[in-house]
């Protein structure tokens, strides 16, 4: 527990954080904008083209992140809430915790069969047992 608050606490937000500015584009910028300026720095950073280049590939699969997030609709307006948030924790790790909180969450849902009220007679308890079954009065 410990190291997750150390985490978040002495966390910065880097360059490859921003995935409209790895695409050279804004918030405002259309799903077409977006794959236009995706193929043009994808010609220019592709891998096979900078054999020289050491960190070419995760230059190349960060730029593939970053257009697959923007170009869908949901997770781009997840991305766009966690840009705006000012979470402290990297929009990965904000995505997994968020997706595992709903699940979670899903498993706690009790339902209920009883009425909340107290004095309801029985004859309201039968005839409400009838409608949940579909059997007529």
């Amino acid at each position: 527990m410990n190291d997750y608050i150390e985490a978040v606490v002495s966390f910065k937000h880097k360059p490859e954080d921003d995935y409209y500015a790895i695409l050279g584009c804004d918030e405002l910028s259309s799903e077409d904008q977006i794959l236009r300026e995706y193929r043009i720095r994808a010609k220019q950073c592709h891998p096979d083209k900078m054999l020289d280049c050491p960190d070419a590939v995760d230059n190349f699969r960060l730029l593939q992140t970053a257009k697959e997030v923007l170009c869908n609709s949901r997770l781009r307006n997840d991305y766009d809430r966690w840009r705006h948030s000012g979470i402290l924790i990297s929009f990965k790790d904000w995505k997994a915790k968020t997706e595992s909180g709903h699940i979670s969450m899903h498993w706690m849902m009790n339902k209920k069969e009883e009425p909340m009220l107290e004095n309801v007679k029985s004859e309201d308890k039968a005839t409400q047992q009838r409608a949940r079954t579909g059997q007529a009065p």
